[in-house]
């Protein structure tokens, strides 16, 4: 809304450049607005769903008409997903009906388990990363190392002091 609001301040000395004014203008405004993450596998059914979602007012007397829409939308999606793995599922197979192996493991790897997001970094006992595989391996032996090499832990009973006895009269 703001990028709509600059366009009208923009002050006209030469029509090119209003004009490239007015189209960057434009071009941010619509990334702005848009701020639905583009899936490959998403319908435009399913992202206007997404969009009427978001047009509902807040308030308990919008409740019923919310979760309609909730239960359209993930029927929505749900459809949406099974029919981008249907399609690739005959992607897969017709590439290896006609011996594509290239293609093939691309979309092997495509839809296949991704890499952890977490980076495997490893530092140093004096908190330097550590870059080399062959030392990540030392390390992590020597930190197992550490971790099963503990003195055997003995249990020991506080000694307690014996106390007289009382006397009672």
């Amino acid at each position: 809304m703001r990028a709509f609001r600059e366009i009208r301040l923009l002050k006209v000395e030469n029509t090119s450049d209003c004009f490239e004014k007015h189209y960057y203008s434009l071009i941010s405004a619509s990334t702005v607005i848009r701020k639905v993450t583009e899936q490959h596998w998403i319908s435009a059914a399913s992202i206007a769903l997404i969009d009427a979602r978001k047009l509902i007012p807040p308030g308990s007397e919008h409740n019923e008409e919310r979760s309609q829409l909730k239960r359209k939308l993930t029927r929505s999606l749900h459809n949406d997903r099974e029919q981008w793995w249907v399609a690739k599922a005959r992607e897969i197979e017709k590439a290896a009906a006609i011996g594509n192996s290239r293609q093939l493991f691309r979309l092997v790897r495509e839809t296949g388990i991704r890499n952890p997001t977490v980076s495997e970094t490893l530092p140093e006992k004096d908190e330097h990363i550590i870059h080399s595989q062959s030392r990540k391996l030392d390390r992590w032996a020597e930190h197992f190392r550490d971790q099963f090499n503990w003195p055997s832990a003995t249990l020991r009973f506080p000694t307690i002091t014996s106390q007289p006895e009382w006397q009672v009269n």
